[in-house]
């Protein structure tokens, strides 16, 4: 795993605000988590008697949520947009 640097030109190609790059980068990357998770078959019982200590002859490392996030970001994979609202400040059904 190499680190690279990243020039803040970059994300402002996508959006003139950071603090909204973000949090599109941290909710992107809470879902790529949340699907992981999902995949993920845990044995419980293997848990509990210690079977997960050793590692895995199947285990493929897997890019960094945040990394594989913001990579989705820079290149215009991910789309987010503000709320809709009504007269009575609620969010319109579309």
């Amino acid at each position: 795993m190499s680190i690279e640097t990243l020039s803040l030109r970059e994300i402002e190609k996508q959006t003139k605000d950071m603090y909204e790059a973000a949090v599109v980068i941290a909710r992107r990357a809470r879902q790529i988590v949340a699907d992981r998770v999902v995949e993920t078959d845990f044995d419980e019982t293997a848990e509990e008697i210690g079977l997960m200590d050793e590692p895995d002859e199947e285990y493929v490392e897997l890019e960094k949520a945040t990394t594989q996030a913001l990579h989705e970001f820079l290149n215009g994979e991910i789309e987010w947009g503000y709320p809709v609202l009504d007269e009575e400040g609620e969010v319109k059904e579309e």
